[in-house]
């Protein structure tokens, strides 16, 4: 009898299984289009967005609402009030976080809901980082680009009364504002007054940046107060700093000498005693203006060239940690070379690149050098990438192996040769599912936000990337995502994809305790 059963089933089961194919003389159901099947990913993820863990349910709501924007306006901003009013509910640490993503990504879809949100965040204690001053950035950006900027320094006032004046934002509307133009003395002024009161924020950009542009007195009234202040400041933590572009690198070994490092040459403009005395003091310092005499500024081959930063702080690095990160800024330094090399000399560059100490950097660089030829050089491409997957099996550590899978999947994909490239995709799902262990470890789990999982996130660049390249191909990439969170989260990804919106960048989160 349990035989029979069986075998009915497995009949059923078959039958089932022919009916749904295409019979003899019928087509095949078409492909929906990329902009109908995210249409079909948000409307899904929109109806099981509630089942997710509340602060999932912030990012999938405000995910939603930045990707819905292109079907419905009304019902993009609904998902945003939603979002916004989701991640109010949440424990202080994580509600202005995420209340400030929804904020900054409100600030795309309807500009004047984002403001009307910024308003109602209010400032955070005294002590704490304004969390307010990401969105109001994207707010005065989008101001800007409408010529709104008397709109867009009262905002920046508004939030720089209460709270931590918005530094960069200010800097924008500075930047579009003629050097005749009496707001330019009236909104540095108001970034000096504030840095004044409440000395916290990237003032010293802005004066690094923009010191000549003002009254001379001014200039030096600034510089002088901000010099001071970094000077007397009694709680200067512990902090190696490494800085790295094509042009070299440098180590701080304080958090005084980093911020210092971007002023001395205005000091000097106005006081060259006493910038004489400060670098007397100050070795490391001094070493590392002696090669860049203007900082950062002058570290920069070009508005390409881009800074490689890493910083160890709290404690006091160790020799091992200073040798470790003084061996990442010469390899991000050789990478950087090799990217600047790369438009000329593809070869040169790959000469550099050779030349990297670090596996994990090498392999990005052969990567991308890859990728950058693939159009024209077929034949270079195909050898260097041979090189560069060589080395990424080569590698056990996965986090520094598995963002270059989506670099390796785009290069394949430009030689024409898509199996190869499904196979690094399928090697970038294979190392973040490895990840996603880490993070969900009953013993020791990942704390932060699972929006800023590696795991999250790399599951969502591998989705993303196969989509971009494949289409809507890449949909049964989801199946390999058991974790319902990440699995909604991807989905959006996807129909971002689809819908040839650019991908966010990278945001990384790890907190984790140490097993007892």
């Amino acid at each position: 009898m349990r035989m029979i059963l069986w075998c009915l089933w497995l009949s059923a089961g078959l039958f089932a299984q022919d009916a749904s194919k295409p019979q003899a003389g019928e087509e095949k159901p078409e492909k929906p289009s990329p902009k109908e099947k995210a249409r079909e990913l948000l409307d899904r993820a929109a109806k099981s967005v509630t089942a997710a863990q509340p602060e999932v349910q912030v990012a999938g709501l405000l995910h939603l609402g930045e990707n819905y924007a292109l079907f419905d306006a009304k019902k993009a901003v609904e998902f945003l009030e939603q979002a916004f009013a989701a991640a109010a509910a949440l424990p202080d640490a994580q509600r202005g976080e995420l209340q400030s993503v929804v904020v900054a990504t409100a600030a795309e879809v309807n500009l004047e809901k984002a403001v009307e949100m910024v308003t109602q965040m209010g400032p955070p204690p005294s002590a704490q980082r304004d969390v307010r001053v990401r969105p109001v950035e994207r707010i005065v950006a989008r101001l800007v680009d409408k010529k709104e900027l008397d709109r867009a320094i009262q905002v920046i006032e508004t939030v720089g009364v209460s709270g931590q004046f918005p530094f960069r934002a200010a800097m924008q509307v500075f930047e579009k504002l003629s050097p005749d133009d009496a707001r330019r003395v009236q909104l540095f002024g108001s970034a000096t007054s504030a840095y004044a009161g409440r000395p916290y924020g990237p003032f010293g950009d802005f004066l690094a940046r923009h010191w000549q542009d003002v009254p001379p007195q001014m200039a030096n009234d600034a510089v002088r107060a901000l010099v001071n202040s970094i000077l007397d400041r009694t709680d200067d933590q512990p902090m190696f700093k490494t800085l790295s572009t094509s042009k070299g690198s440098v180590s701080l070994g304080s958090q005084q000498d980093a911020e210092l490092f971007n002023l001395l040459h205005i000091v000097r403009a106005f006081e060259a005693k006493r910038a004489d005395e400060i670098l007397e003091k100050r070795p490391e310092l001094k070493a590392a203006l002696e090669r860049f005499p203007k900082g950062a500024e002058s570290m920069r081959g070009g508005a390409d060239d881009n800074m490689s930063t890493s910083v160890t702080s709290g404690q006091k690095a160790s020799a091992e940690q200073r040798a470790r990160m003084q061996l990442d800024a010469l390899a991000s330094s050789r990478s950087a070379e090799a990217q600047a090399a790369m438009k000329e000399d593809p070869r040169k560059a790959l000469e550099i690149a050779k030349t990297i100490p670090l596996e994990y950097a090498k392999a990005q660089t052969l990567g991308s050098i890859a990728r950058g030829v693939g159009d024209k050089d077929p034949a270079m491409a195909r050898s260097v990438l041979n090189d560069c997957v060589r080395t990424l099996e080569g590698m056990k550590e996965i986090e520094m192996r598995i963002g270059t899978w989506d670099i390796v999947a785009e290069a394949y994909h430009k030689i024409k040769e898509p199996e190869r490239a499904w196979e690094a995709i399928d090697k970038g799902m294979a190392d973040a599912a490895e990840l996603y262990k880490k993070d969900a470890d009953a013993d020791t789990p990942n704390k932060a936000l699972r929006e800023y999982w590696p795991s999250t996130q790399y599951y969502r660049m591998n989705v993303y990337r196969a989509a971009n390249l494949f289409g809507v191909d890449a949909e049964p990439l989801l199946g390999k995502i058991a974790d319902p969170d990440l699995n909604l989260l991807a989905s959006i990804d996807l129909a971002q994809a689809l819908l040839g919106r650019p991908r966010r960048g990278m945001n990384i989160n790890v907190n984790r305790e140490p097993k007892k």
